[in-house]
């Protein structure tokens, strides 16, 4: 017999011969006991070898793709061997195995199977079409599923999946094995007709960069590769917030929802031409603090990426303006007769001037507000009435435009002195001196009726 048949370049010529040797050979104690015997021709079959892991340097025969098993096979049928054996002794460090495995899947099993058939000149079973698997990818609040949907006329049997992914995926389906950390085997026993499973979700910080794997038929008689579906249809991409021409200042909020029919791979923004922001998932905000750059117009691209590799692209053009309002006092003007100082104020923005007050306070009181009428377009006035009293009057405007932006005057003080006017004054100084005399007539009167009543009582006595 041969054992392990590895170095024979020619099998189908080396077994031949080896086979008519064994048949035609008849030991004499046979002859001399009249039996009519012969021996056995035991051809074996190897798929391949490789011991490289456990010896050095070892020894390395290529499996061609299952050619050089077949090869073997075909040697052994053809030579009319009795038996043949299948040499996959210390099978998985040597390299010898037809099990089913990560590297070969059900190759050499199925092809055991094909040439043992032969051999034995079985019946061979009905053919059964390879079943069709196609992966697809959805999205939910969890992340991006993979989905494996049976598209085919059979059930698929021992389907056999390998995903690669970037961050984590978590497998809700199948049994499965760690590759590495980038990368899982995953075995489905049984997809029926018209079946769909959900395989695994990466969640939204996760990525999903590769799927493939086959899937076989019942009696693993045929196999296929899943396919992934075919996908032209790029991503869609809805605003919540801008929409675009808008007026921005300070700290402003881009709002996006995506979505795709098979999944979306990735989000992106650009603000002129710069990436400032990516991330996976269905929603998306990105804080933009605008003082950043400069006023005036700006470019916002937003790109997403659907897993079969389509674009979808929409861009924005927003203006930036983080300039205040041009404020300041053009005239004050103090009233004294109605107790009133009068301030006229400038105030001028590109965006529109939204609102204009004025503050003031009398000496160390709290500061009041009071909302600035316009009188013109960029003129305003502000009249403040105060107490007719002594005290100094401090005050300062501030303009804010449509989008916040703030501008202030400097404080400024003015001194507030009550007198009385010389005409007046003397009006009440000759009013006053009368009521001084009448004063002091009706004193001299009163202590005169006095004296006169005491004096004549005290002349009786």
């Amino acid at each position: 017999h041969t054992y392990a048949p590895l170095g024979i370049d020619d099998h189908m010529s080396m077994y031949a011969e080896m086979a008519e040797k064994v048949k035609n050979y008849i030991h004499p104690e046979v002859l001399e006991k009249g039996r009519a015997a012969r021996r056995l021709w035991c051809a074996g079959v190897i798929p391949g070898f490789d011991d490289r892991k456990i010896r050095h340097p070892g020894t390395y025969v290529s499996r061609k793709g299952g050619r050089y098993y077949e090869r073997i096979w075909r040697a052994a049928i053809a030579s009319g061997a009795d038996i043949v054996t299948i040499c996959s002794w210390n099978e998985w460090h040597e390299g010898t195995e037809i099990e089913p495995s990560r590297e070969y899947g059900f190759e050499y099993l199925n092809l055991t199977r094909k040439f043992v058939q032969f051999y034995k000149n079985a019946s061979v079973f009905p053919e059964i079409p390879a079943p069709r698997l196609v992966a697809s990818f959805r999205n939910n609040a969890a992340g991006t599923v993979l989905v494996l949907s049976n598209e085919g006329s059979v059930p698929a049997v021992i389907t056999s999946l390998i995903v690669k992914y970037r961050g984590t995926v978590l497998v809700s389906h199948g049994y499965s094995l760690n590759i590495n950390n980038v990368a899982k085997i995953i075995f489905i026993p049984y997809i029926g007709l018209n079946e769909e499973i959900e395989v695994l979700t990466a969640p939204v910080n996760s990525e999903i960069t590769i799927v493939e794997g086959v899937a076989w038929s019942p009696g693993l008689s045929a196999s296929a590769a899943i396919a992934i579906r075919s996908d032209d249809e790029p991503p869609r991409i809805d605003f919540t917030s801008l929409t675009g021409g808008e007026r921005v200042a300070g700290q402003v909020y881009l709002k996006v929802n995506v979505n795709d029919n098979t999944g979306v791979e990735r989000f992106e923004i650009y603000i002129d031409d710069e990436l400032v922001y990516w991330g996976r998932g269905l929603s998306h905000s990105f804080e933009w603090n605008t003082s950043e750059v400069d006023d005036g117009f700006h470019t916002v691209v937003f790109k997403v990426f659907d897993m079969a590799g389509n674009v979808a692209e929409k861009s924005l053009e927003i203006v930036v303006d983080n300039t205040p309002p041009i404020l300041k006092i053009l005239d004050t003007m103090l009233v004294e007769s109605e107790h009133s100082f009068v301030v006229t104020i400038e105030a001028m923005d590109s965006g529109g001037v939204g609102e204009v007050f004025l503050y003031y306070r009398l000496d160390s009181e709290d500061w009041r507000k009071m909302a600035v009428k316009r009188v013109d377009n960029s003129l305003y006035k502000g009249i403040i009435t105060y107490e007719s009293r002594n005290a100094t009057l401090a005050y300062f405007v501030e303009a804010k435009d449509s989008l916040g932006n703030i501008a202030r005057t400097d404080i400024e003080n003015i001194d507030i002195i009550v007198y009385q006017h010389p005409e007046k004054a003397l009006f009440i100084g000759r009013y006053l001196l009368i009521g001084i005399i009448a004063f002091t007539v009706l004193v001299a009167v009163i202590l005169v009726f006095i004296a006169v009543r005491f004096g004549s009582k005290k002349s009786g006595i």
